[in-house]
């Protein structure tokens, strides 16, 4: 099972209908949705985890089943990598921790 970690260092601002997000790692800033932010921060919180554990954690706040909100976060994990706003990790990380 994948498991992401958030860049240390990495910091996100809500510009009102987008947030910002600057990635220490790729030295850019990318706007993000509220989708992508919520995640991110939630991240913030946690630290490592899999799709599967994000989800279980963020589907009540969300208001949509766990399993459905899986689905929807595997669409994002590559532009966030790609973003240099995550990474992976072999999974010995905690989570939460």
């Amino acid at each position: 099972m994948a498991r992401y970690l958030r860049i240390p260092g990495s910091r996100i601002e809500d510009l009102g209908p987008v947030w910002a997000a600057y990635s220490p790692a790729s030295g850019e800033t990318h706007l993000l949705n509220d989708e992508a932010a919520l995640l991110l921060g939630r991240m913030a919180d946690h630290g490592a985890c899999s799709a599967a554990e994000l989800a279980q954690a963020l589907a009540d706040d969300v208001g949509i089943a766990a399993d459905e909100l899986e689905r929807r976060l595997s669409l994002g994990w590559n532009a966030l990598l790609e973003a240099g706003l995550v990474r992976a990790v072999d999974g010995s990380e905690p989570w939460p921790p």
